[in-house]
């Protein structure tokens, strides 16, 4: 059942993606370590990848903070393929060195290389044919208020340094709403303006690439994506086979995984040692970054108040394993196109469930049974305090079958959203305050059962607001009609 407060609608339906179709997708990489910033032309900004409309052809660009390539360094694009999503089995690595004079040489693992000039918007086409590149300036429309968003995290760290903001087991970040509402204003300001984009203007250079599917997937169709920047190798004058791997400067997979998600708001020296040593990892030793992503992730997800609502998150840990599952997927950090499709489509990751699947969706609800469709939510005495930023309501349950229902009665929220804030469930029966909280109706039936066509008592049910900018109302405002809440029944039905 789908509800807008107030008034009655029934229905049901929940889709989850995990492919994402369309435009190709990018990292990012635009602040980074003493080491890299040292050195625009290795700093890289931009990692897109996604097949080719034919769907023979996977398209690549890697482009850097620098206006020019340097010739001391190499330029790495490497594509593991494998039979199936998660799992790859071999490596294809492509790379590209630059000449003072802005000649290239690139390979395409030891199928194929070319030489020359590759400046021409067209590309330069490979000795076999079975690559184009083109490298040079670009513009990048990315925007990044990299101002506002480093004054908000400085506000969120001035609090938990100076005991206003705390931690719980989970590594949760207790912010108070005067803090919570600083962040949030800093975040869309630049020095106190308008949001400002740190970008504008900027030009970056980049390599763009097209190479034959068979090429880079020979493990399987299932393709992961990520760059590096090297120290420049000796390679064969001109030979088929790329140079071997130089000491590594940069890396990048998914938009700023290191530098959003390495000491966020720790000291300077140690989150920069931390990404140092994340742009030098090789994949297998990725997952050790895992930890340390979990930590940051559990700060986030107290930027809305709201513990446990951020995805992935298993809001039944009280300890810091609530955010290993996404932080473990952010570890392992490429981009995953699916050649088989023939369209422009990418994965962001592999998605790993862990734990017992229940039935209902929880232990608590397991015996019960799906009584959906044979249950209506009215609701009645919308009440909304400006202070608290708190909706109230009365609902009750009607019973619309031909049959008597019997305690216990429970609905349990399948998604919250509202039109003009983040909205959050104050009391559940479970202490949730998102999808996956339960109401537990079975006080409020009459001698314990609901006969058809009758009404349970009505149960108070209050909801949280927060961000809402500008955007207020009166006591007897209309907030109620722009809460959403998608829920299920589960209860008895009585066989007396």
């Amino acid at each position: 059942m789908n509800k807008h407060f107030p008034g009655r609608r029934l229905g049901t339906g929940l889709a989850l993606a995990a492919a994402l179709a369309g435009p190709p997708t990018l990292a990012s990489d635009h602040l980074d370590t003493p080491t890299v910033l040292a050195d625009p032309a290795a700093d890289i900004g931009d990692l897109y990848a996604w097949t080719s409309p034919d769907g023979r052809r996977l398209d690549l660009v890697l482009d850097i903070v620098g206006r020019h390539f340097s010739d001391q360094v190499q330029y790495v694009m490497q594509v593991d393929s494998g039979p199936s999503f998660g799992r790859t089995t071999v490596s294809t690595r492509i790379a590209c060195q630059f000449e003072v004079d802005g000649v290239a040489t690139c390979w395409a693992g030891s199928q194929d290389s070319l030489h020359g000039d590759v400046a021409s918007p067209r590309g330069l086409d490979s000795r076999r044919h079975r690559f184009r590149v083109f490298a040079g300036p670009r513009d990048d429309p990315y925007f990044n208020n990299v101002r506002g968003t480093r004054a908000a995290l400085d506000k969120g760290a001035a609090a938990l340094r100076s005991g206003a903001a705390t931690r719980d087991a989970s590594g949760f970040a207790h912010f108070d709403e005067a803090t919570l509402k600083q962040m949030r204003e800093a975040w869309h300001q630049t020095k106190g303006g308008p949001a400002a984009n740190f970008l504008a203007g900027w030009k970056t250079s980049a390599i763009v690439m097209s190479v034959d599917l068979p090429v880079v997937s020979t493990g399987g169709p299932m393709l992961a994506v990520w760059a590096r920047t090297e120290r420049r190798q000796p390679a064969a004058q001109h030979g088929m086979r790329p140079p071997p791997p130089g000491a590594p400067i940069d890396r990048a997979g998914r938009p700023l995984t290191a530098n959003a998600l390495l000491a966020t708001v720790g000291e300077e020296d140690i989150a920069d040692a931390l990404k140092e040593g994340y742009n030098r990892a090789e994949p297998a030793g990725w997952q050790a970054f895992a930890t340390e992503i979990g930590r940051n992730l559990a700060l986030y997800d107290g930027f809305d108040g709201v513990a446990g609502n951020q995805w992935l998150a298993d809001a039944g840990q009280a300890t810091p394993a609530r955010y290993q599952r996404l932080a473990r997927l952010l570890a392992d950090d490429r981009l995953w196109v699916d050649s088989r499709s023939g369209v422009p489509q990418l994965y962001t990751a592999e998605v790993r469930v862990e734990g017992e699947a229940r039935p209902n969706g929880s232990t608590e609800l397991a015996a019960l049974k799906d009584l959906t469709q044979s249950v209506a939510v009215d609701f009645a005495n919308t009440d909304y305090d400006p202070k608290t930023r708190t909706v109230s309501l009365d609902a009750s349950l009607t019973n619309t079958s031909d049959k008597p229902i019997a305690t216990p009665l429970k609905l349990r929220v399948v998604s919250l959203s509202c039109a003009v804030a983040v909205a959050s469930i104050v009391d559940a029966s479970n202490g949730l305050g998102a999808a996956g909280a339960v109401w537990d109706f079975s006080a409020e039936l009459p001698g314990g059962r609901l006969a058809p066509g009758a009404s349970s008592r009505p149960k108070r049910l209050r909801f949280r607001l927060q961000e809402m900018g500008a955007f207020d109302l009166d006591r007897r405002g209309y907030l109620g009609n722009l809460i959403s809440v998608e829920a299920k029944a589960f209860g008895k039905e009585d066989v007396r």
